[in-house]
């Protein structure tokens, strides 16, 4: 992370100090760094009064990297009695908007900032080309204050604090190269020298050699052992590699006295972050604003965990604040990323639906979703539907429904949707449901609901499985309906590990009953271009009595309602795997395994996806194709049934306004 460092003009007149002071000064000189500060540290509590003490050891602090609370409080306590207090309180703002706990400089202090770096850089210009190279550096200008140091260097070889200013100034004017390459030069000099271990493991970490990074950082912390600035990059290093749990134990070693601070807790969320473990991040975010907040990393990262959790409305309240602040991250994604979740959007969608009990289902449908109030999603839609099966007059459908989802705040999320289907054999059928979920803990949430629905609906195809319930025509002829109750829990118990259980209790309106309960384990591999996810099943159904038949005319044809086995009990596998090969397509697939246990009955289903942007993200065409097959069923009477297979198409269009 660069440092905006400032030029002396002048070294203060000190009133030495034996001891402690002296001795700093001298591993100062000799780049021993964390020695130096262990001097000066000494030497300011011996010697709280003593003349420029307190001074150089705030100003070795903030030049050296050192931005905790600790510079702070040396500027304010040596500031009364410095040769520039006014320089010295800047220098100590810096560090407390670095660490979160004060807001942006106003203009006045910016123009007082920028008028000093003139000043130094003014004086300087009769200097030597060490001094006139550093005052040019520490204004930003890079490009002649690097050569100006590298001539200063040449003249002064055996300088090694000039050595090193022209080392940090490399990185900071991005020749990352050339840094490393000097890190390495003086490591050389200063073998296992800890702070030039944690610098050099910056450049690393810059240029993407985590590998290299982490040897640096290791061998830097075994020099100083517990130093919270080496575990703190650690931590981010191994964050930036989705290392949860190494991100998480270099927290964890840091002194008990910073174990609480808005610095470990932003630590503690990326590591969280890294993992796609968003509730957790999120508390860990909110712990260090509470601390430190103006800490803008732990705002952007909080703002994106947010969304990711469909708390829109708190989402836009933290992005809308930042919007008004002065920022140094790229506020643009996070804004992107609500707008997309967000934006008001109309679709189009046709489905298709057969299986091998030749029955056919054809949906055609337009739908919308909008936010009245960042909060709620209103999603009005109206559907098309035809059920055709060989032997039987087809059966048409007009539907309308209104969805509401509302997250009025971090613990609980309600849904209600409300519509009305009117049939072509006479049949108007109400439909709606509520439902809610509870969010205690972010590893774990609960859900609760009840709806009421035609049996035809009971579930999308493929819900899970083929399992779910398959209907057929009867469904419709038969004119069934259900009333469902239903309770689920999602338990996070490992980063990248979900558990998913959900049980079912439905009565059917032909005095049947229906239960099944659900019992997934899922494991996410590291977020990275393709997602990878495996996973395990449990599945058990069963329906009270048999499903009714449907037979419209006398002596004609039949067909059950449902699947109706007595009971079935499924074990499935599963491995899903999405990415974006190129930036406007996403592509994803699935592929399962079941196995029936009452009779070693096998199934298999793919199911695949693309999706494009067509002139840009606001339009989008998404191909579904999913297709299952088994070998051999299950009967009532728990006999090895027939094969079966099943297969689904969905094209959807979609606007973003």
């Amino acid at each position: 992370m660069r440092l905006c460092f400032f030029l002396f003009l002048f070294i203060p007149l000190f009133q030495l100090v034996a001891g402690n002071f002296e001795n700093g000064l001298e591993a100062e000189k000799s780049l021993k760094l964390y020695e130096a500060r262990d001097h000066f540290r000494k030497a300011v509590k011996e010697n709280p009064d003593a003349s420029g003490v307190a001074e150089h050891a705030a100003w070795f602090l903030f030049l050296n990297g050192f931005h905790d609370e600790e510079c702070v409080a040396l500027f304010r306590q040596a500031g009364s009695k410095g040769q520039d207090s006014a320089a010295m309180e800047r220098a100590a703002r810096q560090v407390e908007r670095e660490l979160g706990v004060r807001g942006p400089a106003d203009e006045a202090e910016k123009a007082e900032q920028k008028a000093f770096q003139k000043m130094k850089v003014e004086q300087a210009a009769t200097g030597t080309d060490a001094e006139r190279g550093s005052s040019l550096v520490d204004a930003g200008e890079y490009a002649e204050g690097v050569v100006l140091l590298e001539k200063a260097v040449k003249e002064a070889p055996g300088d090694e604090v000039l050595e090193l200013k022209l080392t940090r100034a490399y990185f900071w004017s991005g020749k990352k190269v050339e840094a490393d390459q000097a890190y390495g030069r003086l490591l050389e000099k200063h073998p296992g020298n800890p702070a030039l271990l944690y610098e050099r493991a910056e450049v690393a970490i810059s240029r993407d050699d985590y590998e290299k990074a982490r040897t640096f950082l290791t061998a830097a912390e075994k020099a100083r052992p517990g130093d919270t600035r080496i575990l703190l990059e650690r931590s981010r290093m191994e964050s930036m590699e989705y290392n949860r749990e190494a991100a998480l134990e270099a927290v964890d070693r840091i002194s008990p006295q910073e174990q609480e601070s808005a610095r470990a807790w932003l630590a503690r969320g990326r590591a969280d972050h890294s993992r796609g473990q968003f509730a957790a991040a999120t508390e860990s975010y909110e712990k260090a604003l509470a601390k430190a907040p103006h800490l803008e990393e732990a705002a952007h990262r909080l703002a994106e965990s947010r969304v990711w959790r469909g708390h829109f409305g708190a989402a836009d309240e933290l992005i809308s604040d930042w919007m008004s602040r002065e920022r140094g991250l790229d506020w643009s994604e996070r804004t992107e990323m609500y707008a997309q979740m967000t934006d008001p959007r109309m679709g189009a969608q046709f489905a298709s639906y057969s299986n091998s009990a030749q029955y056919l289902e054809l949906d055609f449908g337009l739908y919308g979703s909008f936010r009245p109030i960042p909060e709620v999603e209103v999603r009005p839609s109206v559907v098309n539907s035809l059920f055709q099966q060989i032997g039987f007059s087809n059966i048409d459908r007009q539907g309308g429904s209104v969805e509401v989802n509302a997250r009025p705040d971090e613990l609980v999320a309600v849904s209600g949707n409300l519509g009305l289907n009117g049939y072509t054999n006479d049949w108007l059928s109400p439909v709606g449901g509520v439902s809610t979920e509870f969010f205690p803990v972010h590893w774990l949430d609960l859900g609760v609901g009840v709806n009421y629905f035609d049996l035809i609906d009971f579930q999308p195809p493929f819900g899970v499985g083929i399992y779910d319930l398959v209907t057929t025509i009867g469904g419709v002829g038969n004119r069934v309906t259900s009333t469902q109750g239903n309770l689920q829990a999602r338990l996070r118990p490992y980063a990248g590990w979900e558990i998913f259980a959900r049980t079912r209790l439905a009565s059917l309106s032909d005095a049947n009953t229906f239960q099944d309960n659900l019992v997934q384990a899922n494991y996410q591999f590291y977020p990275s271009q393709p997602r990878i996810q495996a996973g395990y099943g449990y599945y058990y159904m069963s329906l009270l009595n048999p499903a009714r038949s449907y037979q419209p005319n006398a002596g004609g044809p039949s067909t059950p309602a449902y699947y109706d086995p007595d009971a079935l009990n499924i074990n499935s596998w599963k491995l899903e795997v999405s990415g974006k090969p190129v930036d406007w397509v996403e592509m994803g697939g699935e592929g399962y395994l079941y196995n029936i246990m009452e009779n070693g009955g096998f199934g298999q289903s793919v199911f695949i996806y693309t999706k494009f942007e067509l002139d840009g993200p606001e339009n989008t065409l998404r191909l579904d194709g999913r297709y299952f097959t088994q070998n051999r069923g299950l009967t009532r009477t728990d006999a090895p049934g027939g094969s079966f297979n099943a297969l689904n198409f969905l094209l959807t269009y979609e606007h973003r306004f």
